[in-house]
């Protein structure tokens, strides 16, 4: 009998492990972080006349925005990360965690684009201010912006998975 309620015991300890991993996993079904990433099309029209699409995910709450692209090792050449503010105010930046080099691009609430700063260095914790109030920062893969030719005043429109609150 000893061995009998030693076994069922061992076998109800297993039960609350496995009991306790799906409660977690299910928590983590439900948390902020597991939510679909929001996506948005962005159109740059340059004032040579061309045009270049970047597909970026959309990053519009201060927990989403602390995180950025911190930890990411790739990021896809048309791809890029939209941070999204509540309001225009001039913003800082850094590149804690951050692993791969950037460029942003600084936006305001009518899409122009009013200051670029190129490939920042990975992990550099020196601020990178927007230098004037904007609504909108993208980060892109560095030297992207040299490469299509994007310059300051150009202009973005977003397309898709933005909050449209001023």
């Amino acid at each position: 009998m000893q061995a009998v309620k030693a076994r069922g015991q061992g076998g109800l300890r297993v039960l609350m492990m496995v009991l306790a991993l799906m409660i977690g996993a299910g928590l983590a079904l439900v948390s902020p972080r597991a939510e679909a990433a929001k996506s948005a099309e962005l159109i740059i029209a340059m004032k040579s006349g061309r045009q270049a699409k970047i597909t970026a995910e959309v990053v519009d709450t201060p927990a989403s925005r602390e995180q950025g692209l911190m930890f990411r090792d790739h990021l896809a050449l048309d791809g890029g990360m939209l941070f999204v503010f509540d309001r225009q105010a001039e913003v800082q930046f850094w590149m804690r965690n951050t692993l791969i080099p950037l460029d942003m691009l600084f936006i305001d609430s009518a899409g122009v684009i009013r200051h670029i700063h190129e490939r920042a260095i990975p992990h550099d914790e020196t601020p990178i201010s927007s230098q004037v109030p904007v609504r909108y920062v993208l980060e892109v893969n560095g030297g992207v912006t040299a490469m299509l030719g994007v310059h300051e005043g150009d202009h973005v429109a977003i397309v898709g998975g933005v909050r449209q609150t001023q």
